[in-house]
């Protein structure tokens, strides 16, 4: 059952996975976010979106950790997809927990130390110094 429900997700978030990495096509999961939070219109009409590249890692379990790469939506006109009202408020200040903003696009079974984003997330990175070409 659970390989049909990856073919299925796959073709809504084409993935690789390795050993220790999961890591989903970044320019296809970046448009189906925008999409869905109704930003993708203003990336098509050359207006700025503000999104950042983010980081974070944890414990998974004893001596088990993960570090990920994602995206985090900070653009005033985010639209919420679930009650469709601005996800911001309307001054675009309103407190919004990450977890609602932020989308995990990359994600490693491995211990975080301090070259580990040059060695392992440079490419990770290297796709938001040219975002805006892949995107559209």
């Amino acid at each position: 059952m659970s390989h049909k429900i990856e073919e299925h997700g796959a073709k809504f978030f084409p993935y690789t996975i390795t050993e220790n990495i999961a890591s989903f096509d970044v320019c296809h999961a970046v448009k189906f976010i925008l999409e869905k939070f109704q930003l993708r219109r203003y990336v098509e009409n050359e207006d700025l979106v503000t999104v950042a590249a983010t980081v974070d890692g944890g414990d998974v379990a004893w001596r088990l950790m993960q570090v990920s790469g994602g995206i985090k939506i900070c653009n005033p006109n985010t639209i919420d997809p679930l009650t469709r009202e601005k996800l911001f408020g309307e001054c675009g200040a309103k407190l919004v927990q990450s977890r609602y903003v932020c989308f995990p696009l990359q994600v490693h079974i491995a211990k975080d130390y301090g070259k580990f984003y040059n060695e392992h997330l440079s490419g990770f990175f290297m796709t938001w110094s040219h975002w805006r070409m892949t995107i559209q």
